[in-house]
Formats: structure tokens, sequence, C-alpha cells
């Protein structure tokens, strides 16, 4: 079951998302630390349970942790919903990755998905790491603010994405066009590769190549770091013309 371990988002858990909560722990000798959160969870009946130490410990063994919150895994949405869902956008943006398998990169990347505008992550069911304790602690909370998609076969995903009348464009550092150069104020899906690369059969099905300038010398990017920097230029891109 996952956890919160963050003060500021089990506020925020406890305070908006109640229905996603399932209970808070305590560790007994630090109980007065945790005075506003079991006032909280009792404002919203919240269940709550103040443990002994080693109770505590045996329920969670994390250096400086002396409370945490138990919630509902992150649920996703089912990919015939989310095209349901796209249908009815102007413009929608939609990030889609060929895989994820570092749970740190994971987890930035849905921190900064959290802190801008984007009508979903689409994620193959296959390649991609869990949403775990971890994931969610790097996030800080960005995982609730995101619709997650996962599918089966991505490519076919973004046949079904271009029948909408999305244009695919996928980041790749030999791309035909800098970012910058590139139009990302319409219906776009943006696709990035795993951490060792895009699979010649995703590329197949993008409409272009982009890249992100860098040096020469050094051009290769982190997936989180490539993610928050084409993240930003397509939201700058559309605030400049909603102005």
């Amino acid at each position: 079951m996952p956890y919160l371990f963050d003060k500021d988002e089990i506020i925020e858990a406890l305070e908006k998302k109640p229905s996603s909560v399932r209970r808070l722990y305590i560790e007994r000798e630090r109980a007065h630390i945790a005075h506003k959160l079991i006032e909280l969870a009792k404002t919203k009946g919240i269940q709550f349970k103040v443990l002994p130490e080693v109770a505590f410990r045996n329920k969670v063994n994390k250096k400086g942790v002396h409370f945490f919150l138990e919630i509902e895994p992150k649920t996703y949405l089912e990919p015939e919903v989310f095209l349901d869902q796209i249908k009815r956008k102007k413009s929608p943006l939609i990030f889609a990755f060929d895989g994820i398998y570092d749970p740190q990169n994971f987890g930035n990347i849905l921190r900064s998905a959290g802190c801008f505008a984007l009508d979903g992550v689409v994620l193959p069911r296959d390649r991609c790491c869990a949403i775990t304790d971890k994931v969610m602690e790097i996030s800080k909370g960005g995982y609730e603010r995101v619709n997650l998609v996962r599918v089966v076969n991505l490519p076919r995903y973004l046949d079904n994405l271009k029948s909408l009348g999305l244009q695919i464009f996928a980041l790749h550092e030999k791309g035909e066009k800098s970012i910058y150069e590139v139009d990302l104020k319409g219906p776009v899906c943006l696709v990035l590769g795993r951490e060792d690369g895009l699979r010649n059969l995703t590329q197949k099905k993008c409409d272009l190549l982009i890249r992100i300038p860098t040096s020469e010398k050094f051009p290769s990017l982190n997936l989180a770091t490539c993610f928050a920097i084409s993240l930003y230029e397509a939201s700058r891109q559309r605030r400049s013309c909603s102005v």
C-alpha cells in the first residue's frame, strides 16, 4: 500500500482528497509533533493510529519518519476513456513515454507534470516502473495532479491519437528541427524514449523528430530533464498564444 511521508503532502491529502486516504499512523513518542495532523484527521473522519516505537518501526522503518499516511493506490485512466476525453478537447497536450525504468526519473517527471497544464501522460504497461513510495516521495504530490494512462501497445495507441487530429512529435537528439522551431500550440503528443532510447517501431509512428538544442560535445539529456524542458516550451507557446 502506498505511503506519504512529507507533512505538506499529508495535509493536502487530508484536506483535499480524504476519499483517497486509508489511515494516518503516528509514532507515540513523537505524537506531539503530529498534533495538527491528528486534529485534521479527526475533522475529516479519517482513522488514525498512535503506535509505540517498536510497532511503528515494524510498519515503516525509515530514518527520521515519525508519522505517515496510508493512501489508496493511484488509479490509471482506461485508454478508451482517455481517448473519449481527448475528443472533446480543442488543443490537447499529451506526453507519451516508450518506457521509464528509473523510479528517480519517474518521480521527477510526475513532479514536473504536476506543475504545468497537460492533459495526460501515456505509459506502456510492460516497460514502466510502478508508482512506488519512492516515486511518490520524489514527485512531491505531482502524481496526483496528472492523468496517467497505461497502454498495451504504444505505437498502436499513437495511431489512435493521430486519428483524433493530434500531431505526433518525437524528442530525439538527431531531430530534424529544434523544439523551438516547431508549433506546439495545437493538438500535440510529444513522445520520449526510454532511458536507453526510442524504439524504431515507436519512432516510425511519429510525424517528425525534433530535438532540444544542446552542446555538440555532450548532447545527451536525462529523460526527466528532457521532459521538463519540452513541457515548459509547449506551455510557454500556449501561454503566449492566449495572451
